[in-house]
């Protein structure tokens, strides 16, 4: 986020670990996707060719701190709503699953008691 706000464009992979993906994930509401390669040898490819574009490049990177100011990560308060309401529907899924178990009875609390 930081060289995309620097007006540095990034070229990413997303592997399957978080930090590789958080990359990507910042692309996309960006309208970066053409920068997101899909495979390690491709990575390579999309860098060397983004970056021979010195026209395109030049064009975007002036650009590119109005983009990620206006986009869902920029406007902080929005993103901050956006991010509460998810911890909201998670906690409640959990809620109601717990609702669940204590109706039915839990698997693990009949497995759990002493059978004299």
């Amino acid at each position: 986020m930081d060289a995309l706000w620097m007006g540095v464009p990034v070229v990413t992979w997303p592997g399957k670990s978080v930090s590789t993906r958080w990359a990507a994930t910042s692309l996309v509401p960006l309208g970066l996707t053409d920068f997101i390669a899909d495979s390690p040898e491709s990575y390579v490819e999309l860098a060397v060719a983004k970056a021979a574009d010195l026209g395109s490049l030049s064009r975007l990177r002036a650009t590119l701190r109005t983009r990620v100011a206006t986009s869902e990560f920029g406007d902080g308060p929005n993103y901050c709503r956006l991010v509460e309401a998810a911890y909201r529907k998670v906690w409640r899924q959990w809620c109601n699953e717990q609702s669940l178990r204590n109706a039915i009875g839990s698997p693990v609390g009949i497995l759990a008691k002493d059978p004299q």
